[in-house]
């Protein structure tokens, strides 16, 4: 059994980054996590999940995507059996800047998910959004406004105040995650004050001169600051 503590560590490759690229990342990931004692989450495409899962043992994998269909004869479709079976930990639902789906297609999802074994990241762009998925109890409601994803625009305090305020009139244990627009260590530890789990980013990492300094940028001033000020919690477990 594996421990997912706070506050993490996220690394969103998006399709910034795949194959042997990817996989220097990946294990500079599992580097720091292993001398840290971090929780360090990865999202990677469908294609890198089983080679990063055996280069990077201490990695939380995250799916980018998955299809609301069971086994059959659709081409191209990707199954949360597909999925854990590649060896991710979870899948992300609903990403603005993935496929677009439908709240009926969302819900099918998150259920067969669950089913498959595996987390779930729904991500919402604001108040209103945030109070329907949480009636959904996924494992994490990632909220962040869609127009200030990849740009250098922080979300206010009043933003995260609300759509947590949203969250927790309908769960009160689910997972919240603050992102976009994050560029900095500062970023994350501020989003963690004020409420989110874990910190980190896509385009911030994947778009800088240096992903890998950008990381232990993060690491440094965010993450690891986070836990010397505000602690250490057990957030849930996973089966090896």
């Amino acid at each position: 059994m594996r421990k997912v503590l706070s506050p993490t560590l996220s690394v969103n490759a998006k399709s910034y980054m795949w194959g042997e690229d990817l996989f220097k990342i990946a294990k500079h990931c599992e580097k720091v996590a292993v001398e840290t004692g971090l929780t360090v989450e990865i999202q990677v495409n469908y294609c890198d999940i089983r080679k990063v899962k055996e280069l990077c043992p201490h990695l939380v994998i995250f799916a980018q995507y998955c299809d609301d269909i069971d086994a059959g004869n659709m081409m191209g479709g990707i199954t949360a059996g597909m999925l854990k079976e590649a060896g991710a930990d979870g899948v992300v639902i609903n990403h603005a800047g993935s496929r677009p789906i439908t709240l009926h297609q969302m819900v099918n999802i998150t259920r067969r998910a669950k089913e498959a074994g595996l987390k779930t990241n729904i991500c919402v762009d604001n108040a209103i959004e945030a109070a329907m998925v949480a009636h959904l109890h996924p494992t994490c409601i990632v909220v962040e406004q869609n127009d200030k994803i990849g740009t250098d625009q922080i979300a206010s305090e009043e933003y995260i105040e609300e759509t947590i305020a949203a969250i927790r009139a309908i769960d009160k244990d689910v997972l919240i995650a603050q992102g976009a627009g994050i560029r900095t260590g500062a970023d994350c530890y501020r989003n963690i004050k004020l409420g989110a789990f874990g910190g980190g980013g896509a385009s911030g990492i994947f778009k800088s001169e240096d992903p890998i300094a950008t990381i232990d940028e993060y690491v440094q001033n965010g993450i690891l600051k986070a836990r010397e000020d505000f602690g250490v919690k057990e957030l849930y477990t996973l089966d090896d």
